[in-house]
């Protein structure tokens, strides 16, 4: 059985977001016990509303392909300062 999402779950992936995007400032926007991923200054949600599981897997996805961009633009800096 999994285990159930918690705000605490949603808050530390919220976090991580924060800091690997310090620009865009999310926070989580509640309504009817349904949360969603939304930018502070912003009206429009980043995710659509659901569970919080479909939010934490949501966020969960944001994280890896953060990462993955991250990662791919240091191999290409790597790259290309190699050449130089």
């Amino acid at each position: 059985m999994r285990k159930p999402i918690t705000k605490y779950n949603l808050w530390i992936r919220l976090e991580i977001l924060k800091r690997m995007q310090p620009r865009a400032d999310y926070s989580i926007d509640w309504f009817a016990g349904q949360p969603c991923l939304k930018r502070k200054n912003d009206s429009i949600s980043v995710s659509p509303r659901g569970t919080k599981r479909d939010l934490w897997q949501f966020m969960g996805a944001m994280i890896d392909a953060l990462d993955i961009e991250c990662r791919l633009k240091q191999k290409i800096y790597q790259e290309a300062t190699n050449r130089a």
